[in-house]
This record gives C-alpha cells, structure tokens and sequence, in this order.
C-alpha cells in the first residue's frame, strides 16, 4: 500500500511493517527517513491520506485501523483507532473517507463499518449479512459523484448501497426477541408486534415496555397493527380477533372476537373515518367504534376469495383487496363489490399480498 503527502511523504505499507520516505527535490529518489516501529512485523494493506484531518490511516491484516501524522522534526506520532473507535481485530482491506466525512472500512470476513464522527464521540455501524449485505469479504469501497456507495466483493460482484437505515433497533432476549411480524411509528412511539406480544418504545428516550399476557393480551402472534388519528392503537392476532389499546399504552381490550375460527385470524386492519375495516381469513368485515358488525362480505357477495391479505383504502374510501385472484377487487363506499383492474395476459389466479397507489395515481400490488 502506498500514499503520498503534499509535504513530500511517501508512506510505504509492507507485509513487515510502515516506511516513511520525503522526498527533497525533484530528480533524486526519495530518502528513508523513519520505519514506524510500534507497527513493525504488522501487515499493512491500505493507506488513505485523510488531508481533511491532516493524516494518514493505516488499515491492517488482524490489528485493525492506525492513525500516523508524519513529521520531519520529531517521530511520527501513532495513534490506534481500533480502540477509539471500539472496533473489534479486522482484517481492512480498504478506507475510504465519504462526502460527508464519514470513513469506510472495507474487511475481509467482517463485512463493511462506516465510522461516524459525532461532536466529540464516534458511532460504527456495521453492514453484514444481519442487514442485508450478501458477502462478507469486502475488496474495495467507492462513492461515485451522486453520492452513492459502491462494495467490491471477494466472489459476489459489484454492490450499490442503496439505502441506510436511520437506526437499528434490537430487543432483549429471549422475550420478546427480534422476529417483528409488524411495525407501526407514529409521533415518538415505536410498536412492535411479535410472536408473544406487543413492544412499545418511545424513540425520544428509548424507554419500552412489553405488553403481554400479564396486560391482558392472549399469547398469540400479532400479525398487524394500526394507529388511529385519536391514538388508539388496533390490534390484529392470529387466533384471537382484534383488540385496541388507548393510551397511555397499558391495557389491551378485545374489540372483535368471532366465533368461527377463520374470522379470528385478523391479517390488515385499515380505518377511514370511523369504519373499521378488518382483513380475515374469511373475508372482510366492517365495524363501527362500538364494535358492532355493519357488514361482512365473503365469496357470497362477489369476493374472488375469502382469505383477504390486505385491505388499501383510497382518498375517497374505496377498500381494494389483497387476495388471491386474476384481477383486483375493491369494495366502493357505497358497498359494491367489483372486478376492477384486470391483469393482461393472467390465466391463473395469483395471491396478491399487499396493495399500494402511488402519488402519480398507479397501482402497485
């Protein structure tokens, strides 16, 4: 590895070892003027000159990141990074120090840490296979002039980073633990629906709490969730109907529970005004606040299947349904049901899982 440093530095990275040669005119080769000896007998395998903080980083095979700032007056100065920046033994491949600042660490078997400078403190957050990044043998990292992050792999080709999460967030195991089967933010609260309950965290203090049994929810999967403009907090389980939640987030109540078991697994709930609309696996009811039954549509009533996936409500209160069919069906405010929006060249029936308008009126499903 090699950099060089407008004072007339050229650093030198060996298998052995860093060398620290000046330059002191133009026509004679460069002089050793230093072997840094806290790095002796180290692989060194990339240099960057980060100008902007008036070093050089030094990236290694198992001993992590150094920082040098070479000098023709005294020794030059290390400092290791690894333990300020409380990254674990990496073997870096490659350094990169983005638009914004932010420095990028290529590994080999650890994946990629992106360095961020908060004030007086550092946050790493790392990307690897528990967010989405296929390999963990990373070559090279590149930012292109739209600002986007590019990996080099060992074996799994080229990869864009297309987005980054804001925050990952974690729960404690082994309950509730981390397998979120739905997710509603709304203001400050975060609520997490899992396998035995309920996780409520506000994102301003980071305090959660975990409704269950013990608050009055069955142990059931819950399967979705919705927030009301009043607060209100509805609830979908797998086997147990809808409950609803007030605030301040406590006590569950159950608001619909039916007797056939079908209706009890709850897969969307959607509000518009105050209809409630509940997805089944035997099809889709309409409820008031009081939780009485204004309607229930089936396959009886022109449904394709009883199993509804999704509910999508438009602007105007159209319901469209997510379910299994060769066309999409809507339910309009006055309670028809419709084929609408029938897919060329389909023959067979396909199940639609999830359906979306854009902003330039287009149907996603």
């Amino acid at each position: 590895a090699v950099a060089t440093v407008s004072s007339g530095h050229l650093i030198i990275g060996t298998f052995d070892g860093l060398y620290i040669y000046k330059f002191y005119n133009q026509t004679d080769a460069p002089a050793l003027i230093e072997k840094i000896n806290s790095l002796n007998g180290i692989h060194i395998q990339s240099l960057l000159n980060d100008e902007t903080e008036g070093r050089i980083l030094v990236g290694t095979r198992g001993e992590g990141v150094f920082s040098i700032r070479p000098s023709d007056n005294q020794s030059t100065l290390v400092t290791n990074l690894s333990e300020i920046w409380e990254l674990p033994e990496i073997n870096v491949q490659n350094i990169m120090r983005d638009s914004e600042g932010n420095i990028w660490l290529a590994t080999f078997g650890d994946g990629v840490m992106k360095v961020e400078k908060k004030d007086h403190s550092y946050k790493t957050v790392f990307y690897n296979e528990n967010n989405g990044l296929k390999s963990k043998n990373i070559k090279y990292i590149f930012e292109d002039f739209e600002h986007n992050i590019w990996f080099g792999t060992y074996g799994d080709g080229l990869v864009q980073l297309q987005s980054e999460a804001f925050q990952f967030i974690t729960f404690p195991e082994p309950i509730p633990g981390n397998n979120v089967l739905s997710l509603v933010i709304r203001d400050d609260n975060l609520f997490a629906g899992t396998e035995t309950g309920i996780i409520v965290r506000n994102l301003s203090d980071g305090t959660e709490q975990f409704i269950n049994r013990q608050n009055g929810l069955p142990r059931d999967e819950i399967n979705t969730l919705f927030r009301d403009k009043d607060g209100i907090l509805w609830i979908g389980t797998t086997a147990n109907g809808v409950y609803r939640m007030k605030k301040p987030y406590k006590k569950p109540v159950p608001f619909f529970v039916s007797a056939n078991d079908l209706e009890r697994k709850i897969n969307d709930i959607n509000i518009f005004g105050k209809k409630i609309w509940v997805a089944t696996s035997n099809g889709v009811f309409l409820l008031n606040y009081n939780g009485k039954v204004i309607r229930h549509y089936s396959t009886s009533d022109g449904l394709p299947y009883n199993k509804i996936n999704q509910i999508y409500l438009d602007s105007d209160g159209t319901a469209w349904l997510a379910t299994t069919s060769d066309a999409l069906y809507s339910i309009s405010p006055d309670g028809e049901v419709s084929r609408r929006l029938v897919i060329p060249n389909m023959s067979a029936r396909n199940e639609f899982l999830t359906i979306i308008r854009d902003r330039e009126g287009n149907m996603w499903a």
